[in-house]
């Protein structure tokens, strides 16, 4: 990833950013793109193949509903990409974002300290503690950090314990630097919101873009869509 290209951009999770890269730069922007799935498409995959062949049930037979909070998550879904012609069935089928799960709890009065605590279901064999799992990175969903500390690791054996951003043009353009003995071994940054990825665009037109690796998401702030996330009920 780090070396068979001067530049590798990400965020194949948030479909806004997709979208605007498909339809207005094509070719020339696609293949610097991540091919790997979004934790969505990645679930769905698990969900109706893994999942399904455990219970004995073909994929068109398991109905996959995702709770996300951005609303493109719903296009996302819809893609062709994530549709199986053999079985004729999504890896997801129905996204649902959290302020329509808000919506549909006030309709139905739904009383939260009322309700009785539940264990958790558990997909896969062999983990059934209760443990609730999350990353450290930002509410882009931690690509940048955990990536970044991976290719530090693997490709130069340095651990990268604490990661302090460079801000540039302003908060939602943001850059580190891994140097070792003087030299610079990766640069990795992270550019939020569509006035920032424009910019980026621009650069990598011009051949001044040295990146190894680069965090895209549409939303500022790198957070999905606040108006699908902004909740009142928590």
């Amino acid at each position: 990833m780090f070396l068979t290209r001067p530049l590798q951009e990400t965020s194949p999770s948030l479909k806004g950013w997709v979208c605007y890269a498909e339809k207005t730069h094509g070719n020339f922007i696609l293949p610097y793109i991540s091919t790997t799935k979004s934790p969505q498409q990645i679930m769905g995959s698990l969900v109706k193949d893994y999942f399904a062949a455990s219970l004995g049930k073909r994929p068109d037979q398991v109905y996959h509903v995702t709770v996300m909070p951005c609303f493109d998550k719903k296009l996302e879904a819809s893609r062709s990409d994530f549709y199986s012609d053999l079985y004729q069935t999504r890896d997801v089928d129905c996204v649902i974002t959290s302020i329509e799960v808000e919506k549909m709890l006030e309709e139905r009065m739904v009383d939260f300290p009322s309700l009785e605590p539940q264990p958790l279901d558990h997909v896969v064999p062999g983990c059934h503690d209760n443990t609730l799992y999350s990353h450290s990175g930002g509410g882009s969903g931690g690509y940048l950090e955990y990536i970044l500390k991976f290719a530090a690791s693997e490709l130069y054996g340095v651990t990268v314990e604490d990661i302090t951003y460079k801000t540039l043009r302003n908060q939602d353009w943001r850059e580190f630097t891994l140097e070792a003995d003087g030299k610079t071994l990766l640069t990795f940054a992270a550019a939020y919101g569509f006035r920032n990825i424009q910019n980026l665009v621009q650069k990598m037109k011009r051949g001044k873009c040295s990146y190894h690796f680069v965090e895209v998401m549409a939303c500022p702030s790198g957070k999905p869509m606040k108006g699908s996330n902004d909740l009142s009920l928590w």
